[in-house]
């Protein structure tokens, strides 16, 4: 059994478009983070306390980067099970994932204030892949 999920199928969302109905982007500079996730993903699950972790930094660095969870779970799933895990994102989405051109999760995504993606995550990440987020949504607060 491998520890890792399978990534060689990912598409590359770089400096694409993400384009999400009814999705407020921040002003320039700022940017959005976007984490696509499903209820019945093992990876998703195992990546919650990251995701908590990712919350509580931007809260306490006071930053303004807006965390919003996807899923192709209803909303209301959706927002049972991030709540299960104490994380409060600004706002969950239903939404059919291809169309937003992800097709592994968990993925991650960081989107500046135009909707170009800047940055991709994909599968439970590692603690540098994590640190980098992390760094991101810190340095946005200064």
């Amino acid at each position: 059994p491998r520890n890792t999920p399978v990534t060689s199928n990912r598409p590359d969302l770089l400096g694409r478009q993400f384009s999400l109905p009814g999705i407020k982007l921040p002003k320039a500079p700022g940017f959005a983070v976007f984490v696509a996730t499903r209820s019945s993903c093992h990876f998703c699950s195992e990546s919650l306390p990251f995701y908590r972790v990712l919350d509580q930094k931007r809260r306490t660095a006071k930053s303004t980067v807006p965390l919003y969870f996807v899923s192709s779970d209803s909303v209301e799933d959706l927002k049972r099970y991030v709540a299960g895990a104490d994380i409060s994102p600004d706002e969950v989405f239903s939404v059919e994932m291809r169309s937003l051109g992800v097709t592994v999760t968990p993925t991650i995504v960081v989107v500046d204030s135009a909707g170009t993606i800047k940055h991709a995550f994909y599968g439970v990440l590692t603690e540098q892949r994590a640190s980098e987020l992390l760094k991101l949504v810190e340095q946005a607060a200064l």
